[in-house]
C-alpha cells in the first residue's frame, strides 16, 4: 500500500512516542483539549502524544513557508500547563530510532563550551573537518534561540530554521545569507560531496564568525 509521505511521518513519529510509553491519538478532535484551540472547533492536528500530565501536539507540514499562524497557536497551547507544541517538517532533524530526542536542545553553558572546542579543534583540522564541527555548535545555537523564543521551529531542518529565525528579527539580517550559502557548502561536504576549497575556507569563517556572535558569552578567548 502507497502512503503519502505525511502519512509516513505520523506513523514514524507513533512507533517513537508508542514505544517510549505515549497514547497516541492522531488528528485529535477539540474533544481532546481542555481548552479553546480555535477554528470553531475545527482544529486538528496531525496527532497528540500523550503520557501521565504531559501532552505533545504535533503538526506536520510539507513546505514551511510563513510561522506567523504556527507561532500564535504555540503560544495558545503552551499557555496551559504540561502542554507542548511541535512543528515538524518532512526532512526535520528528530531520527525515529532516537526516543526523547523531542526535548531542549543543550543549555547556553554547553553550547559556549560546544563552541570553544569546535574552534579550538577546527583550528588544527582540514577545513572540511572543521566546517562539520562547527556547524554542529552553530545549529544548536539557533535551535536555542527557537527554544528561548517560544518560535515551534527547533526540530526543523537548517534550511527552514535560518529563515524562520531571519523572519522573526532572531537572528542579525546580515547572518541570514552568508548561513544560507555556508549550509549548502556543508550539505555538501556532510554528504560526501565535492566543494570548492575557497568555498569550504569562507564556510568556516563564516560559521566561526556567526557562532560567536550569536553566543551569550563571547569565545574569542578559546579561538
Amino acid at each position: 500500500m502507497i502512503v503519502d509521505a505525511v502519512t509516513a511521518k505520523v506513523r514514524q513519529l507513533r512507533a517513537k512516542y508508542e514505544k517510549a510509553g505515549y497514547e497516541i491519538i492522531e488528528r485529535p478532535g477539540p474533544e481532546e483539549f481542555p481548552f479553546e484551540v480555535g477554528y470553531m472547533g475545527l482544529y486538528r492536528p496531525a496527532m497528540l502524544a500523550r503520557r501521565g500530565d504531559e501532552n505533545l501536539v504535533f503538526e506536520i507540514r510539507e513546505v514551511v513557508r510563513s510561522i506567523g499562524r504556527l507561532i500564535e497557536r504555540s503560544d495558545e497551547i503552551r499557555k496551559n500547563p504540561n502542554w507542548h507544541f511541535y512543528l515538524v517538517s518532512l526532512e526535520d532533524v528528530v531520527p525515529h530510532d532516537a526516543p526523547g530526542m523531542q526535548g531542549d536542545p543543550p543549555t547556553w553553558p554547553q553550547l559556549e563550551h560546544r563552541a570553544e572546542e569546535a574552534i579550538r579543534v577546527g583550528k588544527a583540522a582540514p577545513a572540511s573537518i572543521a566546517l562539520l564541527g562547527l556547524w554542529a555548535s552553530l545549529e544548536g545555537v539557533l535551535r536555542r534561540i527557537a527554544v528561548d523564543n517560544g518560535i515551534p521551529v527547533d526540530l526543523l531542518p537548517a534550511a527552514s530554521l535560518i529563515p524562520a529565525l531571519h523572519d522573526q528579527g532572531l537572528t542579525p539580517w546580515e547572518a541570514y545569507q552568508p548561513l544560507v550559502d555556508a549550509l549548502e557548502v556543508h550539505r555538501r561536504v556532510a554528504h560526501g560531496f565535492e566543494a570548492p576549497a575557497d568555498e569550504i575556507d569562507n564556510s568556516v569563517r563564516v560559521v566561526t564568525k556567526w557562532v560567536q556572535a550569536l553566543l551569550p558569552t563571547p569565545v574569542e578567548r578559546a579561538a
